[in-house]
């Protein structure tokens, strides 16, 4: 697979990992890790690591977020006041407005499956688009306050939020159907913690 369509997926990935609680505002930082296979299960992890990472270190103060890889690269950056969202391509951060439409065709199904995940008993749900299917495994003790990213269309993160309400993802396999591809992300750590706000701010370019 080229590095483009690698770079590509990546922010693609990046967006379907992000905002949690026990008081509907979590604030802290969510640790997973990564697994990709071809769509006969042939394990290609270590082929994507390069551009994804093998890692995704995600963040909250309760309204915005952003993540990085185990090395301290940024990966995305979620700005709520400005419904802003900055993808990083591996030379630059790309910025896009939020409220844009990533998908035409959105198909929410809540499943029977569950799941435990790092000691919290998850629920799932399917959301299909054109493009992907995911199933997403949620904690409803693990929650946000949807009402900051009510705008946030790109990567259907809004209508995610919906369907559990407020619930944030502890794992998720996501099929990526034209590429023949399936991504995996899972939480091995849920830290409870104060983030400050400075860890918001726009790097320098």
């Amino acid at each position: 697979m080229k590095k483009g369509a690698l770079l590509l997926l990546m922010a693609t990935v990046a967006i379907y990992l992000f905002s949690f609680t026990d008081s509907n505002n979590f604030t802290g930082k969510i640790i997973y890790v990564y697994a990709a296979t071809t769509a006969d299960g042939t394990d290609i992890t270590a082929m994507v690591a390069p551009v994804m990472g093998k890692e995704q270190h995600w963040m909250t103060d309760g309204t915005n977020y952003k993540s990085t890889d185990e090395n301290k690269r940024l990966i995305q950056l979620y700005i709520s006041n400005t419904n802003t969202y900055y993808g990083f391509d591996g030379a630059k951060l790309q910025k896009n407005d939020a409220a844009m439409e990533t998908a035409k065709q959105v198909a929410i199904k809540h499943l029977d499956t569950k799941e435990t995940i790092v000691g919290y008993k998850c629920k799932a749900l399917e959301i299909t688009t054109e493009n992907t299917v995911t199933i997403y495994y949620y904690s409803p003790d693990l929650t946000v306050n949807i009402a900051p990213y009510a705008k946030h269309n790109y990567g259907e993160w809004n209508k995610y939020l919906k369907a559990s309400k407020g619930a944030l993802p502890l794992k998720f396999v996501t099929t990526f159907t034209a590429q023949g591809m399936v991504i995996s992300a899972t939480a091995q750590e849920v830290k409870k913690v104060t983030v400050d706000s400075s860890e918001f701010d726009l790097p320098n370019q």
